[in-house]
């Protein structure tokens, strides 16, 4: 493990302020992609390697479009991505299988932002087993 350098005097705040983003986010336990205007997967985290069964190095080399298991209607997944906060969308793991997820506001929030970083919660099981639930009370 790299040391890491320390401001004389600094404090926990001043230390966190100086991590890198994009370690910060590569080390999120969350699954957290980031998709430019054009659709391009430009970082995926190890989390969200592990949600799509992916390396980060595949998802980067790909356009979000493939991404989608969903039909777009025409919309450009940054624009889907930005516009489903709270919502569940479906995804395509590297197995084929559906893996839905809930995703979360963009990080970045201005509207002129070319860039949609969100975060994602699997809810497949939670979505499965309520549905096995249901079926089971008929």
């Amino acid at each position: 493990m790299e040391e890491r350098r320390k401001s004389p005097g600094a404090g926990p705040l001043d230390q966190l302020m100086q991590l890198p983003t994009a370690i910060f986010l590569a080390r999120l336990p969350i699954p957290t992609i980031a998709v430019y205007l054009d659709g391009r997967i430009i970082f995926a985290n190890p989390a969200c390697e592990g949600m799509l069964g992916s390396p980060a190095d595949d998802l980067t080399a790909s356009n979000a479009t493939d991404l989608l298991a969903d039909d777009t209607d025409g919309r450009s997944p940054y624009e889907i991505l930005r516009n489903s906060a709270g919502q569940v969308i479906a995804l395509r793991h590297s197995d084929g299988s559906t893996v839905r997820a809930i995703v979360s506001q963009s990080m970045l929030i201005r509207e002129d932002d070319e860039i949609a970083l969100v975060c994602f919660q699997d809810v497949t099981e939670q979505l499965w087993n309520s549905q096995t639930a249901l079926g089971s009370r008929r």
